[in-house]
């Protein structure tokens, strides 16, 4: 028998409020859940994690940023040196004067101070400084009152400076803003050997003026050019000099012009009124236009051979083969060949490199 339409309807309705009414007890269930939020053990697992993480990107940009100080104090060092060498080298090369302790050391003495060139201090007309100042109420004090170069300037830490005589006043080689990142500067060891007439020269550089790891220490050594030069040095040809020590033949130079002219040619080695010429080019002068070696017209014709030159050899300059302390007369030396300088010059090639005028070569046979 088949229940009544109506009553049908009333069990369908009675059901979908059952199935409504658990929808909304699970529901509420769920609201309730969300609310209670984390448990003490899930709390602590996240502190936890959360510290493990920063921890480890702390250390990375703590190791990252040192080695970059790391790499940039190297890197401005390297520059720092550079930059100091090639004063030094220039200041010393030209130095007219020096002091010593008169205590030997390999084969030199050591240097307590020089004169410089470039970068005088003056204070009463005095440029003179020291290579160990003591610390007092000036920026700079003397030892012995002569030339120099402060090493510890103390306007600037680790500054490398010449010094005043009265030490009051500072001439820096380079400005404040080369020594970077706690950059200081020292030269450890200064000694001249005067036989070879040669500075050797320690120099480092640190990381705010620990000396005993320095980040450079290198030494290297610089020929002195105006410094115990030989005796004896006219041109006169005679023992001792180059002429005679290489066998170099030397042509006399007329006074007056012989039949047909004179010619000359380049290398060769002419001796005038107590001076050895060598020729720059090639060139004849006439009968009716002659000219020796003295007159003031022709002189680029020619170039004074000294008796007793300054020998260089590829040592004198650096790897580049360069050097800023070239100067007219001096005689490179490459095996058995000579060549001489014609000219001065703060930076110049040896004549491997450079084959200008600014070298001739000699004719030695």
């Amino acid at each position: 028998m088949s229940l009544p339409a109506a009553k049908i309807r009333r069990c369908q309705q009675a059901g979908d409020n059952t199935r409504s009414a658990v929808k909304r007890s699970r529901c509420s269930a769920c609201m309730l859940k969300s609310r209670e939020g984390f448990t003490l053990t899930e709390a602590l697992a996240t502190v936890i994690i959360v510290g493990l993480v920063t921890c480890i990107l702390a250390s990375g940009i703590a190791l990252a940023t040192r080695q970059y100080t790391q790499t940039m104090s190297m890197s401005e060092g390297q520059m720092l040196y550079s930059s100091l060498q090639k004063i030094l080298e220039t200041e010393l090369g030209y130095t007219s004067s020096y002091t010593s302790d008169g205590n030997n050391e390999d084969g030199g003495v050591n240097v307590t101070g020089f004169s410089s060139k470039h970068y005088k201090a003056k204070s009463d007309d005095n440029a003179t400084g020291s290579l160990n100042p003591v610390a007092t109420e000036n920026v700079c004090t003397l030892a012995d009152g002569d030339s120099g170069v402060t090493i510890q300037d103390m306007n600037v830490p680790g500054r490398l400076a010449m010094c005043s005589a009265d030490g009051k006043v500072t001439n820096p080689f380079l400005g404040t803003g080369s020594y970077n990142y706690g950059l200081q500067a020292y030269v450890g060891k200064l000694t001249y050997n005067k036989g070879k007439r040669m500075f050797t020269v320690g120099l480092g550089i640190t990381k705010n003026g620990d000396t005993a790891s320095p980040l450079i220490y290198e030494t290297f050594t610089v020929r002195a050019l105006n410094l115990d030069m030989p005796s004896g040095g006219s041109n006169t040809g005679g023992s001792g000099s180059i002429i005679t020590e290489y066998g170099i033949p030397a042509v006399s130079y007329p006074d007056v012009s012989p039949a047909g002219g004179l010619s000359i040619t380049r290398g060769s080695v002419y001796y005038y009124r107590g001076t050895y010429y060598v020729a720059t080019t090639e060139a004849t002068f006439h009968e009716y236009y002659f000219k020796t070696p003295a007159d003031a017209d022709v002189s680029y014709l020619f170039a004074v051979l000294p008796a007793s030159p300054t020998i260089i050899d590829s040592s004198f300059f650096d790897e580049s083969g360069r050097s800023s302390a070239l100067r007219s007369g001096m005689v490179f030396k490459n095996g058995n060949d000579l060549y001489l300088r014609t000219n001065s010059s703060e930076w110049g090639q040896s004549p491997l490199y450079d084959t200008s005028a600014n070298w001739v070569k000699i004719q030695t046979g």
